[in-house]
């Protein structure tokens, strides 16, 4: 008997305790709780960054630098596009990188193509390569928007590639929504609002490949006329000499810069120094001057050595608006 009355002992002191405890905390069914406890955050719990455009007129910063804002877009057939606001502004000037210097020495620009298609270079390039520098963006990466805001946030001003029809095609494929010379005006145009869709944030386009479209007037005036509508400019990177993006730009009153050097025909770092040497030469010559590469291990390494020592030389590197014009409207 004696273990049968620990067990009813026990039962009974449970029901006692329960009572208790109803009195004190209410039961699950009386709604609101008598007693809260405050649960903090997880240690390791981060809030992600946003991307979504800001609501209203508002605009969205990464680490002070601009990368949206809803008076510089539009809502078309085909999605967000950049325009040119009510006041005046334009994305290309808007999206411009920060840059004060005033001094006379020569000045150079550099921009970098391909970031994007790898994640890991496009770390190791916003690591080590100073914001005076261009980032252009292919518009193939799984985010593109997250691509520009890494870019914008370490102070990059950022280019959008636009694939474009290569001399050699089909051998060489521009990717989807290529602009084609066979096309007409108004199919090339959507599809370069296609791309342009993708993101906020840059300050103007350049070609993706492009060797045979760069070079056909009554393809490529077209959608410079569109770009500049849309107050951006174009970036022609000088790898092909039939290009006619400069006449064409002239007709089209279109925010122009051109490639001076490509600093990565050769791979090597002997190759790119001598490169690099070669585009301070000019930027003696002509007081300013244009290097571009694509992204490379060896690319980043050698030019964000120079970079270091650039200002000591002699010579101011400057973003690309900076060298960027507005040509005068052809007759």
């Amino acid at each position: 008997m004696r273990p049968f009355g620990v067990a009813l002992f026990t039962t009974c002191g449970l029901l006692i305790a329960g009572v208790l405890a109803i009195a004190f905390f209410g039961s699950g069914e009386d709604g609101e709780p008598r007693a809260r406890f405050a649960l903090g955050p997880a240690e390791h719990d981060v809030a992600p960054a946003a991307i979504a455009l800001p609501s209203g007129r508002a605009a969205r910063y990464v680490n002070n630098n601009l990368v949206s804002d809803l008076a510089l877009l539009e809502e078309t057939a085909e999605g967000s596009l950049p325009r040119i606001a009510d006041d005046g502004r334009t994305p290309m000037a808007a999206y411009a990188a920060s840059f004060t210097a005033v001094d006379k020495r020569p000045r150079i620009a550099l921009v970098i193509s391909g970031i994007g298609m790898s994640d890991s270079l496009t770390a190791l390039a916003l690591a080590k390569l100073p914001p005076d520098i261009t980032l252009s963006i292919v518009p193939f990466a799984p985010n593109v928007q997250t691509v520009v805001d890494g870019a914008r946030g370490r102070g990059h001003e950022v280019l959008l590639e636009v694939p474009m029809e290569p001399l050699d095609y089909p051998e060489s494929d521009p990717g989807p929504n290529a602009l084609m010379v066979a096309a007409n005006a108004e199919n090339n145009i959507k599809k370069l609002n296609l791309t342009l869709r993708k993101a906020t944030g840059y300050v103007g386009i350049t070609g993706l490949l492009g060797g045979r479209f760069l070079g056909e007037m009554p393809a490529l005036q077209p959608v410079l006329e569109s770009v500049s509508h849309r107050g951006l400019m174009f970036f022609d990177n000088g790898t092909f000499a039939n290009s006619v993006a400069l006449t064409a730009a002239r007709h089209a009153a279109t925010p122009f810069a051109l490639g001076s050097i490509r600093l990565d025909s050769v791979q090597t770092p002997d190759a790119l120094d001598n490169q690099l040497a070669e585009l301070q030469m000019l930027a003696i010559q002509s007081g300013s001057a244009i290097g571009t590469a694509a992204i490379a291990p060896v690319t980043i390494e050698r030019i964000a050595n120079w970079a270091e020592q650039l200002d000591s030389r002699g010579y101011v590197l400057v973003p690309l608006t900076q060298l960027a014009a507005k040509p005068p409207t052809a007759p």
